[in-house]
């Protein structure tokens, strides 16, 4: 559902910590991960649907569409366990990267899901009057 106005305090933290995600993976991603790309094909396609999930989500948050808040979350959540199996994996072997990840990852979860359950209560209280 679209709505009209200004993002509330939780919508932006939402919002920045997504745009911070992107920003990280095609800055710091994007290029530590060519070799790892190249060598299986598995990785590659999970790395751009990654990207492109969160090229697509930023705008539509912007325009406070509901589900995407959502969808957010559970992306937040997938780019956390990620984010820790990678020193597991031994994909890489920076220890403090990968739980920085995990918890960044759990900050977009928190707050976009706080997002989406504040903007469906705006709903819930806009249809009642």
């Amino acid at each position: 559902m679209r709505k009209t106005g200004k993002l509330s305090g939780t919508e932006t933290i939402a919002l920045v910590l997504v745009v911070g995600q992107l920003l990280f993976k095609v800055s710091v991603e994007l290029i530590k991960s060519h070799e790892l790309r190249q060598g299986n094909p598995l990785i590659d396609a999970l790395f751009w649907t990654g990207t492109i999930a969160w090229a697509v989500v930023i705008p539509m948050m912007v325009q406070r569409i509901r589900l995407v808040y959502l969808f957010a979350a559970i992306l937040g959540i997938l780019n956390g366990v990620v984010g820790l199996l990678f020193p597991l994996m031994q994909v890489c072997r920076h220890y403090i990267v990968g739980p920085t990840i995990c918890v960044h990852g759990l900050l977009i979860c928190y707050f976009s899901f706080k997002a989406y359950r504040e903007l469906s209560l705006n709903q819930r209280d806009t249809k009642e009057r």
